[in-house]
C-alpha cells in the first residue's frame, strides 16, 4: 500500500518561534521528550494497525471479513526524518483493504499470469489453491466442524523433492512441484455429513499438506477462459481504513503526551 503520514512539530502553531526553532532543531539533545513520545505514538498506531488487520473490531467500520496474516505481517513503521515518520504496508492487497475497490473479473489476468497453463485447444488456465482454516483458528476462517472431522482423518500429502521447471502457457519458466497425494474429501462425505449442496461443493476435493505441526487444508479451483460469464468476479470491497482509524485512534490517545513533551521541549530550548 506504501500510504504514509508525517509527524511534524509543524502541527502545532509555533510560527511566533519558527526562527528560533529552525536555529536548535539540529540539536537532538534537546528534543529527547518530543522524539520519545512521538516515537510512541508511533508505535502504538502501528500495533493498532496490526490488531485491525488480525480482525479486532475497526471503530466505525466493523471487523475485517477475511483477517489475514500475511497482511499483518505486511505492516511496517519506520523513521524517515528527524521528526518524520510513516507507516506503510508491504502486502499487494492492503490498498485495497484501506480504500476499497471495485468489483474486478479476474479471469482478464490470465493472458500475463506468470503459472497460467494452456489446454491443448490452446485456451488458457490457472490452478488456484485455497486454504481453509482449522477449528478455533484466529488468522482464517475456520470450516465447519463436520469438514474438519473428516479433513484431519487423511494421511498428509507432500511435495516430493526439489521442483523441475515448466515453461507455462504465458511463456514464463515456472517451478514445476511433484506430489505424493493421499486423499481428498469426497462431495458424498461431506454430503452424509450434513453439509448443504453449496457447502459440499465448495469443500470438496480439500487435502491436508506438509507434517506433524505443519498442517494446511487446502482446495484447488480452476479458472480458464472458458469459465462462465460473471464467475470468478471479485466483488466490490468497501474501505475498511484500518491504518487511517489506527492513526486517529493512537493520536487521540498520544496528543497530549506529544504537546507536553514538546512544550517542555521548546522551554528547554529557548532557555526559558
Amino acid at each position: 500500500m506504501g500510504q504514509e503520514f508525517s509527524l511534524s512539530v509543524a502541527w502545532l502553531n509555533l510560527d511566533s518561534v519558527r526562527a528560533e526553532l529552525e536555529a536548535v532543531v539540529l540539536g537532538l539533545d534537546v528534543w529527547q521528550r518530543t522524539l520519545a513520545a512521538l516515537e510512541g505514538y508511533v508505535e502504538d498506531a502501528h500495533s493498532t494497525y496490526v490488531d485491525y488487520l488480525n480482525g479486532s473490531p475497526i471503530p466505525g467500520h466493523g471487523s475485517l471479513k477475511n483477517p489475514s496474516g500475511r497482511l499483518a505481517k505486511g505492516a511496517y513503521h519506520t523513521r524517515r526524518a528527524l521528526l518524520t515518520w510513516a507507516i506503510g504496508n508491504s502486502a499487494d492487497y492492503a490498498k485495497a483493504v484501506e480504500e476499497g475497490a471495485p468489483a474486478y473479473d479476474m479471469k482478464q489476468n490470465l493472458p500475463t499470469a506468470p503459472r497460467a497453463r494452456r489446454t491443448k485447444d490452446g485456451h488458457l488456465y490457472l490452478i488456484i489453491p485455497f486454504r481453509h482454516g482449522a477449528v478455533n483458528t484466529t488468522r482464517l476462517k475456520a470450516m465447519p466442524r463436520s469438514v474438519y472431522a473428516l479433513a484431519k482423518t487423511m494421511a498428509h500429502s507432500r511435495s516430493l523433492g526439489s521442483p523441475s521447471t515448466r515453461l507455462s502457457g504465458t511463456g514464463w519458466t515456472v517451478p514445476k512441484f511433484t506430489y505424493q497425494w493421499q486423499g481428498r474429501v469426497t462431495k458424498k462425505a461431506l454430503l452424509g455429513a450434513g453439509l448443504s449442496d453449496a457447502d459440499a461443493r465448495r469443500y470438496q476435493g480439500m487435502v491436508r499438506m506438509g507434517g506433524a505441526g505443519q498442517t494446511t487444508y487446502l482446495t484447488f479451483r480452476v479458472m480458464s477462459e472458458k469459465s462462465k460469464p460473471g464467475s470468478w468476479v471479485r466483488p466490490a470491497t468497501p474501505a475498511m481504513a484500518p491504518l487511517q482509524t489506527a492513526l486517529e485512534v493512537a493520536w487521540s490517545k498520544a496528543r497530549p503526551e506529544v504537546e507536553r513533551a514538546l512544550d517542555a521541549d521548546l522551554r528547554e530550548a529557548l532557555g526559558g
